[in-house]
């Protein structure tokens, strides 16, 4: 992680320089919460990529093989096809031992809602045969995804194409388009494929990171590096400077659209 230190108060500090002493924060540190939440989102948000910024997923996709027993210890995102055509995905592996019951439970089927299942310790989400239901915590946005296909000697990678959304199909082959098709609000990201993948296919995906929120003007730009504090801070002056009816505030958008444009471009390169 590249040296992120410098906090939300210090640029208020630098800004009220500029901005004829007038305070950055008037009530409940606003306007400068909200303020800084624009510039940091906007910075961090598609279609910007940062190497500093991204995150790798990897999950294998369904096995024709894959079935369930009693008293088995499963990890988190295995998945098999259920006695109803459904996949299921365990998406918590409760407290110790972390194992399935005794008895097969009965499996929810509502995939409009993608119902759990108890099942001993484990809870299992119901989804279609063509969504990996995935634990993505910081997930933003698909970069690019990888599939690689082990019926070739040797297993050969290849390149999927991200999609906003995907609609069902009925063909099976190796996966060559995936899309983040569901969020339940707990960090478990849906990535549906097409055509239905019809072998254990390990998947890999590089992802861009959701943008940290401001509570406090003590918190650091992190996960934007010290180096490209020109850029929150232009950013950050916009919002002080528009908030103020101060005609700079075009200038001050102007420089933080180029430089972020200008840095952007350059992540591209190296």
């Amino acid at each position: 992680m590249p040296n992120a230190t410098n906090t939300l108060n210090k640029t208020m500090t630098w800004a009220s320089f500029f901005n004829r002493g007038r305070p950055c924060a008037l009530v409940g540190n606003e306007p400068a919460l909200t303020s800084a939440n624009c510039v940091i989102q906007a910075i961090l948000g598609p279609p910007f990529e940062w190497r500093w910024n991204r995150n790798q997923y990897q999950f294998t996709c369904l096995s024709p093989a894959a079935v369930w027993t009693a008293g088995t210890a499963y990890p988190l995102g295995y998945s098999f096809k259920d006695p109803n055509g459904n996949m299921q995905t365990v998406t918590s592996i409760g407290s110790t031992p972390f194992q399935s019951g005794g008895t097969q439970p009965t499996w929810g089927t509502n995939l409009a809602n993608m119902s759990t299942t108890s099942d001993g310790n484990l809870t299992w989400t119901v989804g279609d045969i063509q969504t990996y239901i995935i634990s993505c915590p910081d997930f933003a946005w698909i970069e690019h995804a990888s599939v690689q296909d082990i019926t070739l000697t040797p297993p050969k990678w290849y390149d999927m194409q991200p999609e906003m959304s995907l609609s069902l199909d009925s063909s099976t082959a190796r996966p060559r388009f995936i899309s983040a098709h569901y969020d339940d609000g707990n960090g478990n990201i849906g990535f549906t494929m097409t055509p239905v993948p019809n072998q254990a296919y390990p998947v890999t995906i590089h992802i861009q990171k959701k943008s940290p929120v401001f509570s406090d003007i003590l918190q650091t730009w992190a996960p934007i590096p010290d180096e490209f504090s020109y850029i929150y801070n232009f950013g950050f002056l916009t919002m002080m400077w528009l908030f103020a009816d101060d005609p700079r505030w075009q200038m001050a958008n102007a420089k933080f659209i180029s430089h972020l444009l200008g840095a952007n471009r350059s992540e591209e390169h190296t």
